[in-house]
């Protein structure tokens, strides 16, 4: 052991002079397999500390965190052998990982340090942070060079161009899996807390409650089968909405400002649903599950006239950089919705013309998977950008804010209220000093038509007429279907008592 500690020791210090562009040899190190697994865990913990001062104390272990980083680790080692494999230096099978890891943990810390520092001292510049964080990405780059160079520059026989190529394949992979697949930390921000009570006082259901549980399949079903039938003769206008996180009030505050926005300007009272994730709407509105919203888009395809009605999808919840939904209402375990999966669903309910609207971080990565000529999608942010407003200081996204309340309340031209909408959100996020956001529009020429050409979208509504006491309708997982008189033995069926009166 005291052997074992002190090659740690040496591998760490022959690492912190590389990374300060000190001089250093192969002979500095040393390599092993347990070295490799105690600087993987000690480049972990270092790695930790840079979001452990981004929350500034604020923070819980999150065991989850371990598995991400062993995920990371053996992906370093792959690539690793990778380029040992191409460039025919068996030699560096091991070496080339263990000098990455004695030196890649020197920016952490640095950047760990920074961000304490400008917590501590009330700095609070997203464009400061922005810079730094470049700053230490560029000084990464430059240790991995290093770390290369030192490995097979040693050999005396790898020129420039194959050192640059296995930086390539290290280094860019590495940073590529993060920005896609990011894993998940060691520390996080502790869950939102709830509030026990309503505004009266009540206390709050909880959604694993057994009257909960026994309720909100009635409340789905009396959702979908009163949404009224379209007017014939006209453009019908739908209206589907999703509330993805329960864990914060402001999705569920967007979303209810939106329907009732989208219910006033476009006619859809009658004809609107919106799947709520929060305690508050837990035994009024259907929760907001991936099933939940595939029922409620395969009813709406079936109520429309497809090559006459539009649907506006709005969906509103957090995000992440490989453009994934947060869909959660904790004890549940749910399924995370991505655009492929609503692209999917869209499709299957055979509806034609929509507006999707997407407000959530990273919601540009929606408009590749839906866009066709069809379609108008609306996105909160770039692809690569994140949005803002959704935390627990906020009453109401910035995006849903901006689009929805004022935007829509000036104009009912869904681009012309982009447009605004863009702009509020531009000179709010400039005056706060934040990365700029840039919301995303796409408009398919199928759609722009369609719109331009009614001069109100969903003029007139009507109720939906008397139903044969014997053709209930039934709630299949595809969704609502009013004609069928059977019993579906999987999903909870209304079902009409012989005894009612007719």
């Amino acid at each position: 052991m005291p052997n074992f500690l002190i090659a740690l020791r040496r591998n760490l210090a022959a690492g912190a002079r590389l990374a300060l562009m000190r001089r250093v040899s192969p002979l500095d190190f040393r390599v092993s397999v347990g070295q490799f697994i105690a600087l993987a865990v000690f480049g972990g913990l270092c790695a930790s500390m840079v979001d452990l001062s981004a929350l500034g104390g604020d923070a819980q272990f999150n065991v989850a965190g371990i598995g991400g980083h062993v995920r990371d680790t053996a992906i370093l080692l792959l690539l690793c052998w990778v380029v040992v494999l191409m460039l025919r230096a068996p030699g560096a099978a091991l070496s080339l990982p263990v000098v990455l890891l004695s030196a890649g943990w020197v920016p952490d810390i640095a950047f760990a340090a920074i961000v304490a520092i400008e917590s501590i001292a009330g700095i609070d510049s997203p464009t400061l942070t922005g810079a730094l964080w470049w700053l230490i990405l560029t000084w990464s780059w430059l240790v991995a060079w290093r770390s290369v160079t030192t490995v097979l520059h040693g050999s005396g026989h790898f020129a420039a161009p194959a050192r640059a190529l296995a930086v390539m394949i290290v280094f860019g992979g590495m940073v590529g899996l993060a920005l896609l697949y990011p894993a998940q930390r060691l520390w996080e921000s502790p869950p939102a807390v709830e509030d026990d009570v309503d505004d009266e006082g009540k206390p709050l259901p909880r959604v694993e409650s057994e009257e909960a549980l026994a309720t909100q399949p009635r409340v789905l079903f009396e959702a979908l089968t009163t949404l009224e039938r379209r007017d014939p003769g006209t453009s019908n206008t739908y209206f589907v909405g999703f509330a993805g996180d329960a864990s914060q009030d402001v999705f569920r505050n967007d979303m209810e400002a939106a329907q009732q926005v989208i219910d006033d300007r476009f006619g859809t009272a009658g004809r609107s649903v919106s799947l709520i994730n929060s305690r508050r709407t837990l035994f009024d509105a259907p929760i907001a599950t991936a099933s939940n919203l595939q029922a409620t888009l395969s009813t709406v395809g079936r109520l429309i006239d497809a090559d006459e009605d539009i649907a506006i999808i709005y969906l509103s919840s957090h995000g992440s950089a490989n453009h994934q939904l947060y869909v959660n209402f904790p004890p549940l375990i749910l399924q995370q919705l991505m655009p492929t999966s609503l692209a999917r669903m869209l499709q299957d309910a055979r509806i034609k013309y929509k507006v999707v609207i997407v407000s959530a971080c990273y919601s540009g990565g929606y408009i590749a998977p839906l866009k066709d000529p069809y379609t108008m999608v609306i996105t909160s942010s770039r692809a690569d950008r994140t949005s803002f407003g959704c935390d627990n200081k906020s009453e109401f996204t910035y995006f849903g804010e901006a689009f929805f309340q004022e935007a829509l309340n000036r104009t009912t031209s869904l681009v012309e209220a982009f447009e605004i909408a863009k702009r509020a959100i531009a000179e709010r996020e400039r005056a706060g000093g934040l990365t700029p956001s840039e919301p995303q529009i796409h408009v398919g020429d199928a759609i722009r038509e369609k719109l331009s050409s009614r001069a109100r979208m969903g003029k007139g509504t009507v109720a939906l007429g008397p139903r044969r006491p014997d053709l209930a309708p039934v709630l299949v997982p595809g969704g609502i279907d009013d004609r069928r008189p059977r019993f579906d033995r999987h999903i909870l069926v209304a079902e009409r008592n012989p005894r009612d009166p007719q």
